[in-house]
C-alpha cells in the first residue's frame, strides 16, 4: 500500500462538512461529500429561489451554457432520474455531431449521428433541479441568504474547524465543522 493511501486511511474526516456557495461546483461538491460525511451544510449568500431564476451571485448565469455529454452522464449517475425531470420540463435533446456544425481548415465537417447526446436547459434551471435532489437528502442542509465572513482554525492555524457567518444582521459561528479540500 502506498504512503499516500496509508495517510488517507489515517485521516479522520469528522462528521460535518461545509460547502461555501451553491452554484454547480458547490452543489456537485455537496453531492460527493454525502458519501464521506454524515452532515453537509451548503452556505449560500443569495436567497435561494423556489423556482428556477437567475441569482445575483451568479453573474455568468445569463451567458450561454452547454452541458457536454460526459457532464450529462455524470449528472445522470449522481442524480438518477434527472433526465426524466429535464424531459418533463421540455429540455430539448441535442445530438451534437448531427445538429452542430464543426468548422475546420476545409470547411464544415460532415454531420453524422453519434452518442454525443445531451438535454439542454438554462443554468438556473439545472441548478434548481440539482438543488432539489440535494434538498431531499436528509444529510444536506442549505443556509440561504447567509454570508461567510471568515474561517475558524485550530490553535496552530493549520486546520479549518468552522466558519463565521452572518445571517441577516446577527453574526453566528458554526463550530467544529470541516471544509472540503
Amino acid at each position: 500500500m502506498s504512503r499516500l493511501m496509508e495517510a488517507k486511511q489515517k485521516t479522520r474526516n469528522g462528521n460535518h462538512a461545509i460547502v461555501i456557495g451553491s452554484g454547480m461546483a458547490g452543489l456537485l461538491s455537496a453531492r460527493i461529500l454525502t458519501e464521506h460525511f454524515e452532515r453537509i451544510t451548503v452556505v449560500e449568500r443569495d436567497r435561494l429561489p423556489q423556482q428556477p431564476e437567475i441569482r445575483q451571485g451568479v453573474p455568468q448565469a445569463n451567458h450561454v451554457h452547454a452541458l457536454l455529454t460526459q457532464g450529462y452522464r455524470i449528472l445522470e449517475e449522481w442524480f438518477p432520474g434527472i433526465e426524466e425531470k429535464l424531459i418533463a420540463a421540455g429540455a430539448p435533446c441535442v445530438n451534437w455531431a448531427m445538429e452542430s456544425c464543426f468548422f475546420h481548415a476545409w470547411g464544415c465537417a460532415k454531420r453524422s449521428s453519434s452518442d454525443l447526446i445531451t438535454r439542454t436547459c438554462s443554468r438556473p434551471f439545472l441548478e434548481w433541479v440539482v438543488r432539489g435532489y440535494l434538498s431531499s437528502d436528509r444529510q444536506v442542509e442549505f443556509l440561504s441568504a447567509t454570508q461567510v465572513k471568515g474561517l475558524l482554525t485550530d490553535a496552530s492555524n493549520s486546520r479549518v474547524t468552522g466558519i463565521k457567518i452572518f445571517v441577516g444582521k446577527l453574526p453566528k459561528v458554526e463550530n467544529q465543522t470541516k471544509l472540503p479540500d
